[in-house]
């Protein structure tokens, strides 16, 4: 499925929602992502992204991984604090790559199944 669109949605006018339906919808977006990836071939998940060093497979691993990562608080905390100290190693202002990193690293060995397997059981 794809939908693109040229209308701008000016987000002052969009009623917020609440918690019960963003885990909904969430829940739901997750599901398309698992089963779209269930439906590539090898050609699909070395297919390049528009995030130029990134094919499919790498972000999947990297949707994997946040998944993996914010479904327990603590798991997410201790991410977060590994993620600012190896930012501060590397001389870096902004932990956020500092975290893309060692979640892409800690999902890089798995296979294409076991990537699957894993974010359909989060």
């Amino acid at each position: 499925m794809s939908t693109t669109t040229d209308k701008t949605i000016d987000l002052r006018t969009v009623e917020p929602i609440d918690l019960r339906t963003g885990t909904e919808l969430g829940r739901t977006e997750y599901q398309r992502f698992v089963e779209a990836l269930r439906d590539l071939d090898d050609a699909g998940w070395s297919s390049p992204t528009d995030c130029t060093e990134w094919t499919v497979r790498d972000l999947a691993g990297h949707v994997g991984a946040m998944m993996w990562s914010v479904s327990k608080v603590r798991r997410f905390a201790r991410e977060q604090i590994q993620s600012a100290r190896r930012a501060k190693a590397e001389g870096l202002d902004d932990p956020t790559d500092a975290m893309t990193a060692i979640q892409v690293e800690r999902f890089a060995g798995r296979t294409e199944s076991e990537l699957i397997d894993t974010m359909n059981e989060l």
